[in-house]
Formats: structure tokens, sequence, C-alpha cells
């Protein structure tokens, strides 16, 4: 592996953005770290100039790295969801789980460090755990009495805010605090929030290194960097810009193709008569039915869930599954990203329906994950009693418009 040094990352600041571990690398502050005890919140995904990670970066620049904490799927990305995570080691340098028994790092593990970094990527969903264990992160830092720092980085759905706020009824390590589906913050300007609103129990001294050249209206294709896939389904930018928009299905018997190489780009089940009948018309080899809904194409496919490493088990195993692909026309109108969410939702339940008059000992279309998903109680029975879509959306967007006020408080970039 090639030698660090700083003079090395001065070429790299160009006109582009940079992250904020990119910053911090070519910023005087990287020297009051020179003499600290460090411990590192961090993944496969924290890569600096996409070329070495951080914690390698840091050891060839001779720093002190003491201690290693990862959150769901591992150091490596590679456990699959929801699965523990084991403790491990990396250059010989302890790596503590902090999904499995312990969810925040124990008083124990920091109690020998002067300051934690953090530095993972994100997706920008309400679901997608990382930010759940930042705020735990954050919390144990306090009753430490350890600082930490926030290595900013994009998120790549950023660019706008939607679906419903958090009812906290419903909280749960796949919602925590009472933000959107979409709340249009980077982790560093959430961190921001969730200490100004006191969404966590105990403040620590903490600080954001912020990003250089970042703007929220940026997508991740124009940042030129490669997309390393944050947990082991969202392989694609295009992936992780569908996530928000296709989570909900994790808590319907609807499959995310799961099991497949398209996971959160399709979905499908086996009873998805619409479009197992559109499949038919054409051959099974050139599926040209397309369907332009909401700025979005649909391609009706079919897909066969398969054990996977991603998957193990997944939803539908070894079945035929009929549905759609989906794809962008245009990635600028947000407005309709969740009325193509209900939509689907409607159709698949309308599906459903008719099925179960033929199968009457089927499982419920709903599973009671769903409602923590969505984060409230009435969405499930706005579907189920066939609310139009203007309507249903009609009752999140109070709470919305009052976030997106709220949330401009906190931004640190344009």
């Amino acid at each position: 592996m090639s030698q660090c040094n700083t003079a090395n990352f001065e070429k790299e600041k160009i006109e582009k953005c940079l992250f904020g571990d990119e910053v911090l690398l070519t910023s005087p502050l990287l020297d009051s770290l020179k003499s600290k005890r460090i411990g590192i919140v961090t993944n496969h995904t924290a890569v600096v100039f996409d070329r070495v990670h951080l914690v390698d970066t840091l050891l060839q620049l001779g720093f002190n790295i003491q201690a290693i904490f990862t959150p769901e799927h591992g150091f490596w990305g590679r456990v699959p969801p929801g699965e523990s995570v084991a403790h491990q080691s990396y250059r010989g340098i302890p790596v503590y789980s902090l999904y499995g028994k312990d969810k925040a790092p124990r008083l124990s593990w920091l109690q020998s460090l002067d300051v934690i970094l953090w530095d993972i990527q994100d997706v920008g969903a309400r679901f997608y755990t990382y930010i759940t264990t930042l705020g735990l992160c954050m919390e144990a830092c306090a009753k430490a009495k350890v600082p930490i720092w926030i290595l900013d980085r994009p998120n790549p759905n950023g660019f706008y805010v939607a679906g419903p706020v958090l009812d906290t009824a419903y909280r749960s390590f796949v919602g925590w605090y009472p933000i959107p589906v979409v709340y249009g913050l980077t982790v560093g300007e959430l961190a921001r929030m969730m200490v100004q609103k006191r969404w966590i129990a105990q403040v620590p001294r903490y600080r954001v290194i912020a990003m250089v050249g970042y703007r929220h209206d940026f997508r991740w294709e124009q940042l030129q960097r490669r997309w390393i896939a944050p947990s082991p389904n969202l392989r694609s930018v295009h992936a992780a810009m569908l996530y928000p928009l296709l989570c909900w299905f994790e808590g319907t018997l609807i499959s995310v193709g799961r099991g497949t190489d398209s996971a959160f780009t399709i979905i499908g089940a086996p009873f998805l008569y619409p479009y197992q009948y559109a499949y038919k018309k054409d051959s099974i080899e050139n599926t040209t039915t397309l369907m332009n809904i909401y700025n979005f194409i649909l391609q009706p496919i079919r897909f066969i869930p398969r054990k996977h490493p991603a998957a193990p088990n997944p939803k539908w195993k070894n079945q035929v599954c009929y549905g759609v692909k989906i794809a962008f026309t245009d990635s600028t109108k947000t407005d309709d990203y969740f009325k193509l969410t209900l939509h689907l939702l409607k159709r698949c339940y309308e599906s459903y329906q008719a099925y179960r008059k033929h199968h009457p000992q089927a499982p419920p279309f709903f599973k009671p994950y769903f409602t923590y998903l969505v984060g409230n109680s009435w969405l499930q029975k706005a579907i189920e009693n066939n609310e139009p879509i203007e309507a249903i959306q009609k009752r999140w967007m109070e709470e919305l418009r009052k976030f997106k006020k709220e949330r401009k408080r906190f931004l640190l970039y344009p």
C-alpha cells in the first residue's frame, strides 16, 4: 500500500467537493489529533479521495487509533440486514460491534479514548439505521465525557424532503427521531438538529467537520465519486435513491428484490396479477410494456429471489414473482416521489385482495413492521380503505411543512 502524508492530499484540493474526512486531512485541525487516543465509528465506506480507507490513512500518518466501532452490516459492510454483527479486529485494533448486544459504545470502551471520529456514508432515509447509531454514540460520548467529531459526507437523497414525519409513539431502531422519511440533511446537519432539539438524552462536546464545495441540490453523479454500497443491497446510486420510496414494502408481502442483483430497483410477488398479465403479453425475454407514472418508468418483469450473500432467506425464496422494474424519468420532480409509492402500494394491495378471495389462508398483506417503517398507525388503514393518493399525502403535509421550515436553521450547505 502506498505511503500517505498530508502533502499527497494537497493536489486533490481542486474545484470539487471535499468530504469531511478529506477536509480534516488537509486542515491544521489534523495536528491537534497527534497526541490523542482516537476511536473511529466507521465502516468500509470511509474511503479518502476514492483511494485509501481513513483508518489506514491515519495509521500510515502515525496516529494512535485505539478502537474502531461499527454499525449494522459490520466493518466490511457484508453482514446481511438485521443480523447481529460480531466483535472482531482490524490491524490489531479492536472492532466493537454496535449492532448486536450493544447498540452504543460501552463506557469501558470509551474511557481510554480522547476523541471519537464518525465517518460513515449514509443514504438520507429515516429507517436507515446508521443515524440511530449516530445519536446513541453521541449520548455515549456525553456520558464518557469524550468529544465526538462528525466527518460529514454527502446525502444522496439530500436534494428534497418528503414523506410523513415519525409519530414518536412508533419510535424504534428504524425510526428514532421525529423526522420525515426523507429529511434532506447530511449527518452533520442532522447531528446539529439532534442537539438543538434535544432529541438525544445527553449532549456531548461535538464538532462537525463540514464538507467543502457541497450543495444540497447535487446529485451523486455530479460529485464524480465512485459509489461504495453502504449496505449489501444498495449496490447502486439508483437503488439508494429508490430505497426511501420502496422500503415500506419491506413491511408487506411484496419483495423489493432481495435475493436478486436488483434489490430496491424492483418490486414483485407471485400474486401481482396486473403485472403478471402484462408480462405474459410479450415474450419472456423481451417485455416491452412500459408505463410512465408520476415521472417514473415502470417495466413489467419476472424474477426469482434466491439465497444470496446479501439475503440468505429472501421473501418468496425460489418462487416466481411478477412485478415492475422502476426507473426515474425526471429526478427533479420530487413532489411525485411518494405519489409513486402510494400508487404501487394501492395496486399491490388490490391484487392481494383478489388473490386472497381464492386463497383465504394467505397471510395478512401488512406486517406489524410496516407501522414502524411509515412511522404512524393511520397510513395502513388509509391504504386498506382505498383513500385517494392526494388525501393520504394531505394528511402528512402540515407536519412536513413545519419540519421543512425548522430544518433550515441547521443547514451547513446551500
